[in-house]
């Protein structure tokens, strides 16, 4: 199955001639991030030895993922005010609580 993904998903990348490196996605989907999880998964579960393709595929498709996650899943930091009300949330105190 891992050389089904692999031959599916390298045919989705496009390769700089000198190194191998994936430059970008061929076609930007939901779908091909989905599947570069699983690969990226199975690869890991195989617990590659460093330096070797396994390893540096995990690299590249551990890159390509958080490139990707960046971009359509950004979080903003949260305002100081809205970082205050969540640990009172948490601690459960209330606004008189603040005040001695």
């Amino acid at each position: 199955m891992l050389k089904n993904n692999t031959k599916l998903f390298k045919n989705r990348m496009h390769f700089n001639n000198h190194n191998r490196i994936p430059l970008i996605f061929k076609h930007k989907c939901d779908i091909n991030v989905l599947e570069a999880i699983a690969l990226a998964e199975e690869l890991i579960m195989l617990d590659p030895e460093p330096n070797t393709n396994e390893a540096d595929q995990v690299v590249i498709l551990a890159t390509l993922i958080e490139d990707y996650e960046k971009r359509h899943f950004s979080i903003d930091p949260p305002t100081a005010v809205e970082a205050i009300k969540f640990r009172m949330d948490q601690l459960d105190l209330r606004s008189v609580d603040l005040f001695p």
